[in-house]
């Protein structure tokens, strides 16, 4: 039985739209596709989710690849990601559920150190969360185990009674790697929470 549930923040409890937040900031589909190549899809995004630059740093280097018009905009797109992320239908009543139901719930996550920024658009959310990990504070990302281990080290959970959600396969492998089962996120909790609703 299942006693602690894990999220990724990204695509499973908020949602995280590359055209939206482009579309916010830059003009041109052309302009839009060297934005998300060069800042987005970046090794320096990588980076940053992995505590190794700061931002200065990131947007040092990745404007150094894009043509001055644009850097306004690229800055505006690195600076404000975190604000056009948008919750995933029915994951607050469902996180609320499992915090009723007496289950602890955590947070790990891949994010840059603005994650921080998060926990204050959404203070009916991250007060429910028995604990957080953040890749950025940690100096390591999933899928490597480190990150696992750090989650169930600091929270003294049991792997075996952990059940972790994702939107990708190789974090959910790594998961099971290290003793923690799961599944691949699909878009929506809407079907958990009418399946409790209908038994």
């Amino acid at each position: 039985m299942y006693k602690n549930y894990i999220f990724d923040m990204g695509n499973v409890l908020l949602g995280f739209d590359d055209e939206r937040l482009l579309s916010a900031f830059i003009e041109g589909q052309d302009d839009k596709k060297l934005v998300e190549k060069e800042l987005i899809w970046s090794e320096e995004w990588q980076l940053g989710d992995k505590g190794l630059i700061d931002e200065d740093e990131f947007l040092s280097r990745v404007l150094a690849r894009l043509p001055e018009r644009i850097h306004k905009g690229a800055t505006d797109v690195y600076l404000n990601w975190h604000k056009m992320m948008i919750p995933i239908p029915g994951a607050l009543d469902y996180v609320r559920k499992l915090k009723k139901e007496g289950k602890k719930v955590f947070v790990l996550s891949n994010a840059p150190l603005r994650f921080s920024e998060l926990e204050k658009l959404y203070p009916e959310l991250f007060p429910l969360f028995d604990g957080i990990v953040v890749s950025a504070r940690e100096k390591t990302v999933k899928p490597e185990d480190r990150i696992y281990q750090i989650l169930l080290e600091r929270y003294s959970l049991n792997p075996e009674e952990c059940y972790f959600y994702d939107d990708l396969q190789v974090n959910i492998d790594a998961a099971k790697r290290n003793g923690i089962d799961g599944e691949v996120f699909k878009g929506s909790f809407l079907h958990l929470l009418e399946a409790d609703e209908n038994e």
